[in-house]
């Protein structure tokens, strides 16, 4: 553990429990029957949810399923669906307020901290600056962006995600560790990348992790 050079951690359930769209969940907001339509549909809908993958390998736009998702119930306004889809997406926060600190903290002991996410393009457009996401992890990996999830594999076996990253920074095999709530299959893909692999409880491990991390460093 002490000789990582960089700590990738996962985004969704990992650092943060934001979700698309989640202050329209609420009773008295205007718009709230328009959240169940959304996630009955996007989620549950066998057409919508079908796109989510292309989604998050960079084949669509957040455009592209406000469209979809009013073809399939036309009392839905798109305009307003992006726009709010934006909000919640600038407005998403970590797990805890500890973990800038943490990041900080591991940074200092020149281990580089990157955002590792299979997401869509509203993280990067609108999220990630928000946030300031740049200044505060030294990179942000987005499968919207690389066009590959975490555990894509080309042709000749090479991660599509990580690979470039690993080149780029000269990160050898287990010089790097993936933190993040994927299951164990999951889990087995990351490592034959090199990368060494801490499944999490989704949504409440993070910080935990990062303490034992800390505490393995002296």
């Amino acid at each position: 553990m002490s000789t990582y050079k960089c700590v990738f951690l996962d985004w969704a359930f990992t650092l943060s429990n934001s979700l698309f769209w989640e202050h329209l969940n609420n009773p008295e907001h205007e718009y709230f029957q328009a959240f169940q339509t959304i996630q009955h549909t996007l989620f549950t809908g066998k057409n919508i949810s079908q796109l989510i993958p292309d989604w998050m390998r960079g084949k669509l736009t957040s455009e592209d399923i406000v469209a979809a998702l009013c073809q399939q119930n036309t009392a839905l306004d798109p305009q307003m669906l992006l726009a709010e889809l934006e909000l919640s997406c600038r407005q998403m926060q970590f797990v805890s307020p500890q973990v800038p600190t943490y990041v900080a903290r591991l940074q200092a002991r020149g281990i580089k901290v990157v955002i590792a996410t299979d997401n869509m393009d509203t993280f990067t457009r609108w999220t990630v600056p928000a946030l300031q996401l740049r200044s505060l992890f030294d990179d942000v990996l987005n499968s919207y962006d690389l066009q590959g999830l975490k555990a894509d594999i080309d042709s000749t076996g090479r991660s599509v995600f990580f690979d470039a990253y690993l080149q780029d920074q000269q990160l050898r095999y287990g010089e790097s560790v993936l933190i993040d709530d994927g299951d164990e299959e999951f889990g087995q893909v990351i490592r034959s990348f090199g990368i060494d692999y801490r499944h999490i409880q989704p949504r409440v491990g993070l910080v935990s992790e990062l303490q034992k991390l800390l505490a393995a460093l002296g």
